[in-house]
């Protein structure tokens, strides 16, 4: 977990051997800085009685460390350039208090919701030591303290179960080689089922929470014992295959190569991978068309962008028929240059349909023809919209034409707060031509979204650089 720009301070005595190698402390959690309820992530500051370590500022995944947690941390030290020496924790456990004043701390922190330092105080002085037994074994008795109805220590003995549950299976999960944030992720996924389901299928980690792959999932279940062959197993990889597939620039993988790969990671018999491929069919988990398995989200991307793309075959665009030659003379003198045969031809053919692609490498008068679309079609009056798959593009174009050019996101208006377009098949763009340049460089889901907001009667051109790109 040390980051890359390690930096010490000059004149610090503590070489990097010590901030490499991976060391243990044992403390009491004294003070919480700051602990991110979703992920886990604490600064907090531990009181230690190891020469050198008193009163250290640590830094990891922490949930379900309360205030006044006796742990023993496991990490490594770091110089944050702001911040000063911290010990950076890979993995924790937690020891329970076992002295009055520990037990009330604990209790006090706001571990358990409603019950502050107040509380806290009147329990431990009616149960003593025996406090965390009382809430783990017999939690209707808190009743005896004065001031605690039924409903509080309803509410303090459901606090403390999920709080019970959530160090467990951090336990338990650190134990098998699984980082705390991890450990955190899994947790609020499944609430109190999560040891049940890691124990029962661990590949079910990979399916359903995202960072959580399947190389993961596979070494929680050899450690826990499971079988090589477990059909559980080969859906798992075969979903892991499918995904690297994806990452790799591919939609799909035909049923054979799929096969073939899966058989060579997990050393499976085809046979078995089979089954469990129709089995995957048909909880919808993947996608068969034809003989190609697609991932569900990458099957609709691709069928939806190419029906997007057929809705803009045949027809006429919104300008009408334009004769390029009619129009060469006026439009050479605005653009104060001449055309070469190559490029009217190719104006020609942008001009006659309402989808077409421009491609050639740098110096082939790419530039020149959509500047000429451009003056043609805004003498008649007609709305273009420029665009571009990264900031950096759009300025390249609109430096080129001298117009407007956005972000393909920007175009499409996205929406941060529900991570999607605002324009879309019930809100076109409004425009009657829509240029995009450096479309080699578009993915097919922006791809699909893009083709889907473009309107019923409008046209778009994409202009693109050769790639040798998987696809």
């Amino acid at each position: 977990m040390v980051p890359p720009n390690y930096s010490r301070k000059p004149g610090n005595d503590r070489g990097a051997e010590e901030t490499a190698a991976a060391r243990e402390l044992v403390g009491v959690l004294d003070k919480i800085t700051f602990q991110n309820p979703e992920t886990g992530f604490t600064v907090a500051h531990l009181q230690t009685t190891e020469p050198g370590t008193e009163g250290i500022t640590v830094v990891g995944a922490l949930a379900g460390v309360a205030v006044g947690s006796s742990v023993t941390v496991r990490g490594q030290w770091r110089h944050d350039p702001r911040h000063g020496r911290q010990f950076v924790v890979d993995t924790y456990r937690v020891v329970r208090p076992d002295t009055l004043n520990g037990i009330e701390k604990y209790l006090g922190s706001g571990l358990i919701k409603g019950i502050g330092p107040s509380y806290a105080s009147r329990i431990v002085a009616h149960f003593g030591l025996d406090t965390l037994d009382i809430l783990e074994s017999e939690p209707e008795r808190l009743r005896e303290v004065p001031g605690l109805g039924r409903k509080r220590v309803e509410r303090l003995a459901q606090a403390w179960r999920e709080h019970r549950d959530l160090h467990e299976i951090m336990v338990f999960l650190q134990g098998h080689d699984i980082s705390a944030t991890q450990a955190v992720k899994i947790y609020r996924t499944y609430g109190r089922e999560a040891l049940r389901i890691v124990r029962e299928n661990p590949y079910r980690l990979a399916e359903d929470i995202w960072g959580i792959g399947f190389k993961i999932a596979d070494r929680i279940a050899v450690s826990l014992g499971m079988p090589t062959l477990d059909p559980r197993r080969a859906r798992a990889g075969l979903l892991f295959v499918l995904g690297e597939a994806a990452g790799q620039g591919h939609c799909y993988l035909e049923q054979t190569e799929l096969i073939r790969q899966s058989a060579g990671l997990l050393e499976m018999p085809p046979a078995l991978l089979e089954s469990e491929l129709s089995q995957l069919v048909a909880d919808e988990k993947v996608v068969l068309s034809w003989d190609k398995i697609y991932l569900p989200p990458l099957y609709y991307a691709e069928t939806g962008a190419a029906t997007g793309l057929l809705r803009l075959q045949g027809g006429l665009p919104p300008w009408g028929e334009v004769q390029v030659g009619k129009e060469l003379p006026a439009l050479q003198g605005d653009l104060g240059l001449q055309l070469a045969v190559e490029q009217q031809d190719a104006l020609q053919v942008v001009l006659s349909s309402r989808l077409a692609v421009i491609t050639g490498g740098p110096g082939t008068g790419k530039s020149t023809i959509l500047k000429a679309l451009i003056l043609l079609l805004e003498k008649r009056g007609l709305q273009i919209s420029l665009a571009a798959p990264t900031g950096r593009a759009a300025k390249r174009l609109s430096e080129a034409t001298g117009r407007e050019a956005r972000t393909i996101h920007r175009l499409l208006e996205f929406d941060p707060v529900g991570h999607g377009f605002r324009r879309n098949d019930q809100n076109f763009l409004e425009a009657d031509l829509v240029v995009i340049d450096e479309a080699s460089m578009l993915d097919i889901f922006l791809a699909n979204s893009l083709v889907r907001a473009l309107p019923p009667g409008g046209a778009c051109c994409w202009w693109a650089m050769p790639t040798n790109c998987p696809r």
